[in-house]
């Protein structure tokens, strides 16, 4: 199931006020990447936005 049409609207706004920011499209996830709650476990959408988002702390600490 995806983000509601407000949900999307709010993001690209955000992208247009902030073009210089990283955005990665997660394919198939929403804003809890397919994770429920109560936590029932980790999704492929999951750990694709916790790998994208090691990739990304790794290249700004480098940079630090």
């Amino acid at each position: 199931m995806g983000d509601s049409e407000r949900l999307l609207a709010q993001n690209r706004a955000l992208r247009e006020l902030a073009p210089h920011q990283t955005f990665v499209a997660v394919p198939g996830g929403n804003h809890t990447f397919g994770a429920a709650d109560p936590y029932e476990g980790p999704t492929d959408a999951l750990d694709q936005a916790f790998e994208e988002t090691a990739v990304f702390l790794k290249r700004i600490f480098r940079q630090a």
